[in-house]
């Protein structure tokens, strides 16, 4: 087993291990590659919660650290794909296209890296309220006295 104590980012690097035999022999490995790896952190996502008229678009951001982070975001437990109504779908902007009534819901981002589980962000409520639609325009009048 190699031990590297308080390892740090400046530690990365290529490492070969000698290996002791008997009678005091040695001989050494074959190279291999160490690097320092940061946990996924999830800081924030936003908006919260956001309520619009539909047919327009929504944007949520999810704010993380991490190295070589990956995104997928989720209308509930269910992973979205880019389309007709999603984009950045695996980035950390998510664009809701041209929301409808169907798009209300409850939207979160799983954010992996490197290093340790993936950790999904907080979540976020979209509610989409119907456009009044005017069926009969208003007639003038005029009332003179």
């Amino acid at each position: 087993n190699l031990i590297i104590s308080n390892f740090q980012r400046s530690d990365s690097g290529w490492y070969k291990a000698r290996v002791f035999e008997e009678c005091g022999a040695f001989r050494f490995t074959d190279s291999f590659k160490v690097t320092f790896g940061e946990v996924v952190r999830v800081q924030d996502q936003l908006p919260r919660d956001t309520s619009i008229i539909e047919n327009s678009d929504v944007q949520y951001k999810v704010f993380a650290t991490g190295v070589n982070l990956k995104y997928q975001w989720y209308r509930g437990n269910t992973p979205l794909t880019n389309g007709a109504d999603y984009s950045g779908v695996d980035d950390s902007v998510l664009t809701v296209i041209d929301a409808r009534t169907q798009d209300i819901g409850f939207y979160r981002c799983l954010v992996t890296g490197d290093c340790g589980p993936g950790i999904f962000s907080p979540i976020s409520l979209l509610e989409v309220e119907i456009r009044p639609n005017i069926i009969k325009q208003p007639a003038d009048s005029f009332k003179s006295c």
